[in-house]
């Protein structure tokens, strides 16, 4: 987090219901620039972590990583229903925007 930037060392996929953590898909390290808001954000969410360098930042209730589809139920779409719910023609909440839509950002 130093100087408003990230650093992306490893990357956690769910491959037949199991957790693989390990390098990221093109085995490179890359540094992501943070907007000021979010760096500020982050900064005071790490104060409320574990000082271990395993520690995750957004871990599930036991500190182990979250699975997608808990992250999707629990965290994420009731976010965009607050944000932007629609509904479709038949009458369900429709979801615009989903985690994968923002990989490249």
């Amino acid at each position: 987090m130093a100087g408003g930037r990230l650093t992306v060392r490893e990357s956690v996929s769910e491959i037949g219901g199991r957790l693989e953590v390990g390098a990221t898909k093109t085995y490179a390290v890359r540094t992501i620039t943070l907007p000021v808001s979010l760096a500020e954000e982050l900064q005071l969410r790490l104060r409320d972590c574990p000082v271990q360098p395993t520690a995750l930042l957004f871990g599930n209730r036991l500190g182990g990583h979250r699975r997608y589809r808990v992250f999707r139920r629990d965290s994420w779409d009731p976010a965009i229903r607050a944000v932007d719910a629609r509904r479709d023609q038949t009458g369900r909440v429709a979801l615009p925007v989903t985690p994968h839509d923002l990989r490249a950002t």
